[in-house]
């Protein structure tokens, strides 16, 4: 049975980062065991790679968007770190090979020049359920409970020392989380 899903996706840390990224994804469970995505990203920092992600919780814990309450240690930004305290530690990167799980190494989307980039990608969902559950010891990715993350900023934004993540300690800017939306079903 055919499942789609939505999500709206609004800027996060458009003040440190002087612009409000916004955009939309389109996910489709299709009869085929494959999930088709589409993401579509204006006004992000232009002419760089910018990594999105699913996240979700392994439990049945819900998970929500990071908003500036996320905010804990107050420096102004809402880090990688904090996000996921309410968006859960189950990530899905949406590269060139989301079923692989690895955040590092594959190919992100990239802006152009006006910060606009669209990605789109199909995966075996048997593939990825396969790999959840090496990884995660649960082979389901609730999509009715996942948030979606654009993340990454150019290397000269100044952000405060405080700001971390999890995925590369030297360079936080990489994954700074710059828009976000709350995946909802709108068919199936």
């Amino acid at each position: 049975m055919r499942k789609r899903y939505r999500a709206t996706l609004q800027a996060l840390n458009d003040d440190c980062i002087g612009r409000k990224a916004h955009g939309f994804a389109n996910l489709e469970v299709t009869d085929d065991d494959a999930l088709q995505i589409r993401i579509e990203m204006f006004n992000t920092p232009a002419d760089m790679t910018h990594m999105a992600v699913l996240e979700g919780s392994v439990t049945k814990a819900p998970v929500a968007v990071a908003t500036a309450a996320q905010d804990v240690n107050h420096d102004g930004v809402v880090d990688e770190e904090e996000a996921e305290k309410v968006s859960g530690k189950v990530f899905v990167p949406l590269d060139n090979a989301p079923e692989k799980l690895n955040l590092i190494g594959g190919k992100y989307p990239e802006a152009d020049d006006n910060g606009f980039y669209i990605y789109q990608q199909r995966v075996v969902m048997s593939d990825l359920r396969e790999r959840l559950l090496k990884r995660y010891g649960t082979d389901v990715f609730n999509l009715d409970n996942a948030v979606m993350y654009v993340d990454g900023v150019q290397s000269d934004v100044l952000l405060p020392k405080t700001v971390m993540s999890d995925l590369d300690k030297e360079k936080p800017y990489l994954t700074l989380p710059i828009a976000v939306g709350k995946l909802r079903k709108v068919m199936g």
